[in-house]
């Protein structure tokens, strides 16, 4: 039973940046020799381990998700594949731990309001704690618990994120300059000034959020280990 469900039973999910922060993993290269500590890690973010299962998880999905459509995916697409399912996982990490420093927290009926909007947990319009269970263990293959803690995860990532965005501005001389170094003139500026506007916010947000992990991981170790647990697998 999952117990803020019934807390939260009348209470009331995933954005992407669309980046890999691969100057962070130049040089990374892979640990060898780890101690028992390490057993079961695919990576150590500072203090934090993440789990081979959930790597094995996440790629096992990726895979499912290419052959499902009929593609073909040759041992070149693997290893690209793993390596880009890797950088993306430890990116969250960074993000994740950014947001508990600073005392970001995602209580219980975030989660429970996230679970019970999707419609795919429902049967004839009422929520079905039962659907739910099946569909996270067999089409999710995690248990109910560890589904929850990686929601918490994500929206703690999440809101960590939204804080850059939020503190992203861009001066009415700072946008008039952008424009017209992309577009070579001012014509149109008054009628694409809007959505000129939130892509530049975007690209300012994302080049924020890159400039802060990568200050970041220039101050504590990451270690990638897949290339280990893979050996050992």
């Amino acid at each position: 039973m999952i117990a803020f469900f019934s807390r939260y039973k009348k209470g009331a999910f995933i954005f992407t940046a669309g980046f890999f922060l691969i100057a962070i993993f130049v040089g990374l290269g892979s640990y060898l020799g780890s101690d028992a500590r390490n057993f079961g890690a695919v990576a150590i973010v500072g203090k934090d381990k993440i789990p081979y299962s959930k790597f094995y998880r996440n790629y096992s999905r990726a895979l499912d998700n290419l052959r499902e459509k009929g593609l073909d995916v040759p041992d070149a697409l693997e290893k690209q594949m793993k390596q880009e399912i890797m950088r993306d996982m430890i990116v969250q990490q960074l993000l994740v731990s950014s947001a508990r420093q600073y005392g970001f927290e995602v209580p219980d009926f975030e989660i429970a309001a996230e679970i019970r909007s999707n419609p795919a947990f429902y049967n004839n319009g009422v929520f079905s704690q039962e659907l739910y269970y099946r569909g996270v263990m067999s089409g999710l293959r995690m248990k109910p618990a560890d589904y929850e803690a990686e929601r918490r995860d994500a929206r703690l990532g999440m809101k960590f994120r939204n804080l850059i965005f939020a503190t992203s501005k861009v001066t009415p001389k700072e946008l008039e300059d952008a424009y017209l170094l992309k577009n070579k003139s001012m014509a149109n500026f008054e009628k694409n000034k809007d959505e000129f506007t939130r892509e530049l916010i975007q690209e300012k947000s994302i080049a924020s959020i890159n400039y802060y992990l990568k200050d970041y991981t220039s101050r504590i170790r990451i270690q990638d280990l897949l290339a280990e647990r893979e050996k050992g697998a």
